[in-house]
């Protein structure tokens, strides 16, 4: 296989401003208008095939891991004395010596190079895409809003059978807000709570429980500062969110932003940007799902 680097006199692999400064500097030597040497003009048909290769990035990839392919091993034809057996006995047998096969199959990577340079494009734009839906996210986060004084309005008891278990809860309804809780909670209807919500995805994290039952237990026992307030640290705990108000979008983020940044890392072998392509998009979708429907 041609060494395309070599022709344009650069090290395997060269950054892509060398390999530019290299060919304007060999066509300008080796042009036809330049010169009548019919040798400087085959070398100046190899330069431009060899920068038509080189300045694509979709053919330089597949170049690049065709040119890290190790070589086919050639056969060499034993003598033979070479091709008798080395232990006596097995000689005397007329056993000859063992051929050593060389697996000559390409790796994952090198067959499937010119498929993974054509993808990857694609999944770095879903990349940019994730990352960007990601920022909002943590901005939606970092811009919590409070709704002070919401009145509980209706409950809904949700009872869902899984393989193992079965989960119950609440789904609570208030003005401007709806989250769930755990059967157990000491909440009824018109209960006050305040709720903590972000803004554009509606997202709760957190509910504060303010009811008259909360204040009058405060009232009777002022005059016992230390049991007043482990009793109303108790109350205050009233209200217990399931755990997937955010503790499951931290996770998909960690893996969005995780995949999303590493695919655009330059030295990362194409399969493996691949990989990390396929896990930012399969994050992704899990975290608009999460963040319609859950």
């Amino acid at each position: 296989m041609k060494n395309y680097y070599q022709i344009l006199e650069l090290p395997n692999y060269a950054p892509a401003a060398d390999i530019r400064r290299a060919y304007r500097r060999l066509v300008l030597i080796t042009h036809p208008d330049r010169t009548p040497d019919l040798a400087a003009h085959d070398r100046y048909l190899a330069i431009n095939e060899a920068y038509e290769v080189l300045s694509h990035p979709v053919r330089r990839q597949y170049y690049d891991a065709l040119l890290r392919q190790p070589a086919v091993p050639v056969k060499v034809e034993a003598s033979p004395a070479e091709e008798l057996h080395p232990d006596p006995a097995m000689r005397r047998r007329g056993r000859r010596r063992p051929q050593l096969t060389v697996p000559t199959t390409q790796p994952l990577h090198m067959r499937y190079a010119a498929e993974f340079g054509r993808i990857v494009p694609r999944l770095r734009i879903v990349a940019g895409l994730s990352l960007v839906l990601a920022l909002l996210v943590m901005v939606d986060f970092l811009r919590t809003k409070i709704l002070p004084n919401e009145a509980v309005q209706d409950f809904e008891y949700v009872h869902e059978l899984g393989q193992n278990n079965a989960a119950t809860y609440f789904v609570v309804s208030t003005q401007h807000a709806k989250f769930e809780v755990e059967p157990t909670t000491s909440l009824t209807k018109d209960d006050r709570v305040t709720v903590y919500q972000t803004p554009w995805f509606g997202k709760v994290r957190q509910v504060s429980l303010y009811s008259e039952q909360l204040k009058g237990v405060q009232l009777q026992l002022e005059g016992n500062p230390e049991v007043s307030r482990a009793v109303m640290d108790e109350l205050s705990k009233g209200v217990h969110l399931r755990p997937h108000s955010f503790g499951y979008a931290w996770v998909l983020l960690a893996l969005v932003v995780g995949s999303g940044v590493g695919i655009f890392y330059p030295p990362l072998r194409i399969d493996h940007a691949f990989n990390l392509g396929f896990v930012n998009s399969v994050a992704l979708l899990l975290l608009i799902v999460y963040l319609l429907f859950m």
